[in-house]
């Protein structure tokens, strides 16, 4: 049979297909690029339907398609835009497909990510815009999927200006769980999206585009660029952030994109690798191996070789959409016909950092992010010891680092444990926080800060109650065991102490059993006493024994802080105590460095430069019985000035000099 085919000359010219299509053997995921196909939904043929009716989906072929882009190693991109969104799915069709493909994912060890936009509405206020995300927000992340948040119709109209992009994307972010897919519709696909991010003039819009990835780096994984402009989008991308991928939607110039330059490659999120899936998979396989065989090359500008453009190709037809003919279900058969064998190899186990109670298994890092050299074995075949074992360090003493550049300043250390604050853990998301360490491999091992528990007008009492009782559901959702309480200075106007006191215990009578409710233990810090008229009217561990020892051990016990007690000769004697009714919850560090910094607050020395016998300090908790985490919590704005990872580095290497193993 031969084809007689139009060419960009406006000639037609002779082609014979193949008699039997290519080969192509399936293979693990790629190692140099992320690639997603947006995948085909398989329609039911033998369906009773209407032009204006529900789709009908034929269940079984959509998902067997599925797991055919999966073997091949491509991810899938599900209920996006320019694939099923608008072209017959209806967002209840649409979350059907999104639950059942994350499903089928899980199951099949699939990468999948799935569209976020606003189509149940056609139109409103931007909260509703708001609302409309966030309920397909919801539903993505409750499925286990990534996010993709696509361009919205209804946010184009609502919006008079760049300022309500960044309002609503920002607390889109805020929002999320995890790293999201930011998606840039162009109006080349829908015209409803002419002038989004609130200019129709491009450069105007890509900055705002960047303002919304620049105040949110660590929640964004990527941005899906779909104008139909190569030179814009190499542009763009080399002005994100570090980490922050660049996936290209551009039907017309994905093969020199992908392939790249000198300064970087696009990733990919496309409807066209449908229909070429294992094609484009064995492209990307030649990446992996550094070579561009089979990727058609030409010379262009700047010397640099790429792959020439598609020639006046329509973006509907470039698209899945526009294929016609295109395979109700996988080409070849899919081993049973059901999904590829095997699939994910599960969590190899990893060590665990100590506790007093509830120990929890640290997972190690997912296959393909961890390194791939083995650890040393000793001979005898016991676990090598870094010395870091029973180190923990708290969010405080590297503030400077977010979140995730804390998980990954960890991992990078060998650290496998960590203190954390509540404010930065909210600004971040506590689920999304939690979800972070998690995936990391962190041990959460105490939640700072709950207490101010001193104040006497009953609304404030009231108010201070309710804020416990959230830091309680904070720490459960961490998975820490502890709250870290400061209990409160005077009142204002007050001078009072022992009354201050008195409220103190009066709420901890209402929040050790809510703790205790959530697993969770309420650890009363006594600070040294030059903070308690402002900040904590537990001076010592005698009173805060005193206190604790009104309520159960397992509801209320103590921290032991070094930089607190060190000077009370009556410490000693207050830890064995503490360790007899197994009250000691946490023991944490810092050295005492004079002179104390203006205000005192930031004076909480590196380890090993001030006056106190830290191994002295250890050997009394470990004596009690403790033989939990260490933590180290400075306060210091000299490092607080450096960069995090160095101040990480060094804490562990004072860690090790400074205490016994």
């Amino acid at each position: 049979m031969t084809l007689r085919l139009p060419y960009p000359d406006r000639g037609l010219r002779a082609y014979e297909p193949r008699a039997e299509p290519r080969a192509l053997t399936p293979g693990a995921p790629f190692t140099s690029r992320t690639v997603f196909s947006a995948a085909h939904v398989v329609a039911d043929p033998l369906a009773d339907t209407t032009p204006d009716g529900p789709a009908a989906v034929d269940w079984d072929a959509t998902l067997a398609f599925r797991r055919h882009l999966w073997s091949h190693g491509l991810g899938v991109a599900e209920a996006m835009d320019t694939a099923q969104r608008g072209m017959g799915l209806d967002w209840p069709t649409a979350a059907e497909l999104i639950r059942r493909s994350a499903a089928e994912a899980k199951a099949s060890g699939g990468r999948i990510a799935c569209g976020v936009g606003t189509d149940q509405i056609t139109a409103g206020t931007l909260a509703e815009v708001r609302a409309a995300y966030e309920e397909q927000l919801a539903l993505v992340e409750e499925s286990g999927a990534q996010a993709v948040l696509m361009a919205s119709r209804a946010l184009a109209a609502a919006a008079s200006g760049p300022e309500e992009y960044l309002e609503v994307y920002g607390h889109l972010l805020r929002q999320a769980a995890e790293p999201v897919v930011l998606h840039w519709l162009g109006p080349m696909f829908d015209p409803a999206l002419e002038g989004y991010w609130g200019s129709a003039d491009l450069d105007t819009a890509t900055d705002t585009f960047l303002d919304v990835i620049a105040a949110h780096p660590d929640k964004v994984d990527g941005i899906k660029v779909s104008l139909l402009d190569a030179r814009r989008e190499v542009e763009l991308r080399r002005r994100l952030p570090q980490g922050v991928r660049c996936y290209t939607g551009d039907d017309f110039h994905y093969p020199e994109l992908i392939a790249g330059d000198e300064q970087g490659f696009s990733h990919a999120l496309l409807g066209i690798f449908d229909p070429l899936g294992p094609l484009a998979a064995e492209a990307v396989r030649v990446l992996d191996t550094g070579g561009h065989r089979g990727i058609p090359r030409t010379p262009g500008p700047h010397g640099r070789v790429v792959p020439p453009p598609v020639p006046g190709a329509d973006p509907l037809l470039q698209d899945r959409r526009g294929v016609p003919g295109l395979a109700r279900g996988p080409p070849e058969p899919l081993h049973d016909g059901r999904r590829p064998p095997g699939g994910p190899l599960p969590a190899a186990p990893g060590a665990r950092l100590p506790t007093r109670r509830r120990p929890r298994t640290v997972p190690r890092p997912e296959a393909g992010r961890g390194t791939d050299e083995e650890p040393a074995v000793p001979a005898r075949g016991e676990p090598v010891s870094t010395g870091l074992e029973r180190f923990s360090i708290n969010q405080m003493t590297v503030k400077q680092l977010s979140l995730p550049e804390l998980a990954d300043a960890c991992a990078a250390s060998g650290v496998t444990g960590v203190g954390l604050w509540r404010e930065p853990v909210q600004a971040y998301g506590v689920r999304a926080a939690a979800k972070l360490v998690r995936d990391a491999g962190l041990t959460v091992t105490t939640l700072c800060r709950g207490g101010f528990l001193t104040a006497i007008s009953p609304a404030e009492r009231a108010e201070a109650i309710a804020d416990n009782r959230r830091a309680v559901d904070e720490a459960a959702a961490l998975g820490t065991d502890t709250l870290v309480l400061v209990s409160g200075g005077l009142p204002a106007g007050s001078k009072d102490l022992p009354g201050a006191r008195e409220r103190i215990a009066d709420a901890l009578a209402e929040l050790g059993p809510y703790a205790e409710e959530h697993g969770v233990r309420l650890a009363i810090e006594p600070l040294h006493p030059m903070y308690a008229a402002d900040r904590c009217v537990v001076s010592t561990l005698t009173q805060a024994l005193d206190l604790a020892e009104r309520f159960p051990a397992h509801q209320v016990g103590v921290a032991v802080d070094t930089y607190h007690v060190w000077w009370d000769d009556q410490a000693p004697a207050q830890i064995a105590r503490a360790g007899a009714g197994d009250r000691i919850h946490t023991f944490q560090l810092a050295d005492w460095t004079t002179p104390l910094p203006e205000g005192v607050l930031n004076g909480r020395g590196q380890l090993g430069d001030g006056a106190i016998d830290l191994r002295a300090w250890q050997a009394h908790v470990e004596a009690a019985g403790y033989t939990g985490p260490i933590e180290v919590e400075l306060f210091n704005d000299g490092l607080w000035a450096r960069d995090g990872r160095e101040v990480l580095t060094e804490t562990t290497e004072r860690f090790r000099a400074h205490t016994s193993p």
